[in-house]
Parts: C-alpha cells; structure tokens; sequence
C-alpha cells in the first residue's frame, strides 16, 4: 500500500508506478481517505492525481446507487430518498451512504445498510 501527503507527491515517483493498480491512502490532516485507481490513469501532476480520485468516487458512487434497494422508499431526487419508520422520517442518500433518521445523521453505506435492515424489521 502506498502513501501519499499532499507535499510529498513527486512526478519521478507517479511515472514509475503509473502502470500499477494502486491502492492510495491521501492523508490530511482531518481525515483519510482511500479509493482504487486503475492502471489506465496517467498520473503525471498533481492535478492528474486528483481528476483520478474524481473518477474513482463517481464509479464507486454509481455502483453502491445503482445496487441500492429503493422498493418502498419514497424517490425525491435520483440521488435522495425518504421513507417514514414508526412515525419518524428516514432521508436516505444511498450513492453517498448517508442517512438522517430522528434527527441523527448516520455515515457509511454498511451503517447506514445495518439501520435500515433494522427499522424494517422493527416495521414487520
């Protein structure tokens, strides 16, 4: 695994993984995020680095929305839903894995996935 800080990314060193599935760790100082990059990016600056991460976010955004369940849930937009447990009001953002249910906003698709299963099994 491979990491990059925002100062310590070079072009001698992305030319010679370039043709590397690369698994990227980018740490600042608040948070860590990491995602896949295929082999096909070029990756020569710093702005190549950043359209690759891009890609990668709207590919995995697209595939968790186009998995998603949405039987039952009330379509707002093509990317918000709601649906109303035991009289209370669930926004659901399956694409971004994000859902606010009692006023709570819960991150993470397989959090997100556990409460969901668990009101509708509370609902049956």
């Amino acid at each position: 695994m491979l990491t990059f800080t925002g100062t310590l990314f070079r072009k001698w060193f992305a030319r010679s993984v370039e043709r590397l599935h690369l698994i990227v760790i980018v740490r600042w100082p608040q948070n860590t995020r990491s995602m896949k990059l295929s082999n096909t990016d070029e990756i020569d600056t710093m702005g190549d680095f950043f359209n690759a991460m891009r890609k990668a976010t709207k590919a995995h955004r697209a595939k968790m929305l186009s998995e998603a369940n949405t039987d039952g849930w009330h379509w707002h937009t093509a990317y918000h839903y709601s649906r109303v447990f035991s009289g209370k009001r669930m926004d659901w953002w399956p694409s971004g894995g994000k859902a606010q249910y009692d006023g709570r906003m819960v991150y993470g698709h397989r959090k997100v996935n556990a409460l969901i299963n668990s009101l509708i099994g509370l609902n049956q």
